[in-house]
């Protein structure tokens, strides 16, 4: 009998063994659900999707000089360690730089290369000088450059001869006589007018010309032959002046353009005077 009752007791022990344990299960289940929720979420980076792109200055100039024997390299794109290019736009256009340089004129030999073209200057003596803007010879100061023959040549007196009380004038009486300028370049002018002073003597400056005691102005051509191109007649009245003017045609403008003034007779040495002063080619 007792024992039946102990196992009974130890049956009933082991009954509530059992019953308690979903409850040590539930405590368990408690705790660490609540250390769960807890426990704080762990913080991850990542890259951003954003972009940012750099931008160089613009508009900046700077002068290359080239060099056909060489390479220049002045012109540098830099860019910082790791960053791509992602585009440049470079404008290049010519720049003219100003040069200046000097002459020593000498003679006519310096302008000599086949290639170089004197349009337009001359030279007299050691001096060029630019005969297509205008040329004078006012005689003032020797003959400058004119030649003579016969009865013609530069003077300075009678002073009535003269284009006011001083200075010089070419003067042609007694006979044939010639005054020949020197050479000039009119290459490439156009209706170049001829300037020039003329008096006819008269009685009271030396003597009056007769008839076919004539002075004419004259052009040589490319040829070298001589046209007359105004002629004053010697049977008129003299003692007044003239300014004459004369377009020049197209054959007495040339690289060796010369002129030339020609009495062509007189009746000696008493007479027959013309007097030319302030030749002028404009």
């Amino acid at each position: 009998m007792r024992f039946i009752q102990d196992l009974q007791s130890i049956r009933s022990d082991m009954g509530e063994v059992r019953s308690a344990k979903p409850a040590v299960l539930m405590v368990l289940l408690f705790i660490c659900s609540t250390h769960a929720f807890s426990i704080q979420p762990q913080e991850y980076s990542s890259l951003s999707d954003e972009t940012h792109s750099s931008y160089s200055s613009s508009k900046q100039t700077m002068n290359l000089s080239l060099n056909p024997a060489s390479s220049n390299t002045d012109f540098n794109l830099i860019l910082p360690e790791g960053e791509p290019l992602l585009s440049a736009s470079i404008e290049i256009e010519p720049y003219a730089l100003p040069m200046h340089s000097g002459f020593t004129w000498d003679d006519s030999s310096i302008w000599s290369h086949s290639d170089a073209t004197n349009g337009g200057v001359s030279i007299q003596g050691s001096t060029m000088t630019g005969t297509s803007s205008g040329t004078l010879w006012d005689f003032n100061s020797g003959s400058q450059g004119w030649a003579f023959s016969g009865y013609g040549a530069r003077v300075t007196s009678p002073t009535c001869g003269l284009n006011g009380s001083t200075g010089g004038s070419i003067r042609t009486y007694a006979g044939s006589s010639y005054a020949t300028s020197p050479i000039l370049n009119l290459a490439g002018g156009t209706n170049i007018p001829f300037h020039a002073w003329v008096k006819q003597g008269s009685f009271s400056c030396g003597e009056e010309p007769d008839s076919n005691e004539n002075l004419a102005f004259q052009y040589k051509t490319s040829s070298n032959s001589w046209t007359t191109f105004r002629t004053f007649q010697g049977s008129t009245s003299g003692g007044s002046a003239t300014n004459m003017v004369y377009n020049l045609p197209a054959a007495a403008l040339h690289s060796t353009s010369q002129f030339r003034i020609y009495q062509n007779s007189g009746s000696g040495t008493c007479c027959d005077y013309w007097f030319v002063y302030d030749v002028h080619i404009v």
